[in-house]
């Protein structure tokens, strides 16, 4: 299938990526002069690592790249192509031109989805012949590497439109989420939102530095998000599930979220103190190289701390054993699995032993199983987690 991506910076790059390793044929168009050049160079120089951490669903490098080609204009570059990805800048004025332009275009079978973090479909697709055809598809960056995909449709957003973009996203191993209707922020920015305006608010309130914030997430709170969200976590973290949760644990978090009413100024002076904190961190100099550094998986598999006693399943395959590392699914490249070594399975077997227990855990709940009862078959799960967590 032909695809169009419009718009060749990070997020544009990172869909070509997404689509060629899964077969697509992708031309990049940006109204920039040498902006797709550059892109197609940077993807170039990418490959090879994501090859190496077997991301590239077993094609080599080469064969990738050569499903990436430059348009010479956004004629070329839609042309015949069944779906069409736009990643412009976050400015209402140009999306509303751009998807105009894109309407008249496109092939009238072609979906045109939006990038968008932040804009609602419905303000820049109004009024469109083709609007029925319209949607956002907001990845997670770098989209290569993190599946999530927000589907948000425009109040006239056909259903066929929804059912073919969801398709798509699944084929090239992304994780697609649909929202009923459109909102402000989707449901990603949303939650980062909440967690950004605590985060400067702890700061501003000279509570702590920001490193220490990023230490909460990092080394904290994110170690478990890494593998189930906010409401799994709490139905594991009481004995009776997330009803038992809420009533032992609603009052104090009333008690936070009655602190929480007031935001603080973002731009103030705490702004001064979080970028002092880390240009500290990482000069100005270096951010191009940590963010090449972010987006190569071999590094990023290094960043994952070793000693998590756990075998994580990500829901597109099962957990294997072996040393620590991050391993991704030829057939959904996107998978992620924490192998822990197989000792651990083997010491807990013989812990049980030893205790007289004729139970063994279920990777799926994290909670002692009667003897011959299988796993999941998707492999989810904390193994060496008890039910509360």
């Amino acid at each position: 299938m032909s695809v169009g991506v419009i718009g060749t910076g990070f997020v544009g790059r990172g869909w070509a990526i997404c689509l060629a390793r899964a077969g697509h044929e992708v031309r990049l168009w940006d109204p920039a002069p040498d902006a797709a050049e550059a892109a197609r160079t940077y993807i170039a120089e990418m490959l090879p690592d994501l090859a190496a951490a077997d991301l590239l669903g077993g094609r080599a490098p080469d064969a990738v790249l050569e499903r990436i080609r430059v348009a010479p204009d956004m004629a070329t570059a839609v042309r015949g192509a069944r779906h069409i990805q736009e990643s412009a800048p976050e400015d209402l004025l140009l999306k509303t031109a751009l998807f105009a332009e894109l309407d008249a275009l496109a092939d009238p079978g072609a979906v045109i989805a939006s990038s968008s973090s932040a804009l609602l479909p419905s303000a820049f697709t109004e009024g469109l012949a083709g609007a029925g055809r319209c949607l956002v598809a907001h990845p997670v960056n770098p989209p290569h590497l993190i599946p999530l995909v927000e589907l948000v449709p425009a109040p006239w957003t056909d259903e066929e439109t929804l059912a073919r973009t969801e398709t798509l996203m699944r084929e090239i191993g992304q994780s697609p989420v649909r929202l009923e209707r459109e909102v402000d922020g989707f449901l990603l920015n949303r939650i980062q939102a909440a967690v950004l305006d605590e985060a400067f608010r702890l700061v501003d309130a000279g509570l702590a530095s920001a490193d220490a914030v990023d230490a909460c997430l990092r080394d904290g709170l994110a170690l478990r998000w890494v593998f189930m969200g906010p409401f799994e976590t709490i139905d594991l973290n009481a004995p009776e599930g997330v009803r038992d949760y809420v009533a032992r644990y609603q009052p104090m978090f009333r008690r936070l979220t009655d602190t929480m009413r007031e935001s603080a100024d973002w731009s103030g002076p705490v702004l001064d103190r979080i970028e002092a904190d880390r240009r500290a961190r990482l000069p100005q100099e270096a951010l191009r190289a940590r963010q090449m550094w972010r987006d190569r998986p071999a590094d990023g598999a290094r960043r994952l701390p070793p000693p998590i006693p756990a075998i994580l399943g990500a829901p597109h395959g099962q957990a294997r054993s072996g040393h620590h590392h991050l391993r991704r699914d030829r057939r959904h490249p996107y998978a992620v699995h924490v192998a822990a070594p197989a000792y651990h399975a083997r010491r807990d077997r013989g812990r049980r032993a030893r205790r007289g227990r004729s139970r063994r855990l279920d990777p799926a709940s994290a909670c002692p199983q009667p003897r011959g009862r299988p796993p999941r078959p998707d492999g989810r799960g904390l193994h060496a987690l008890s039910c509360r967590g």
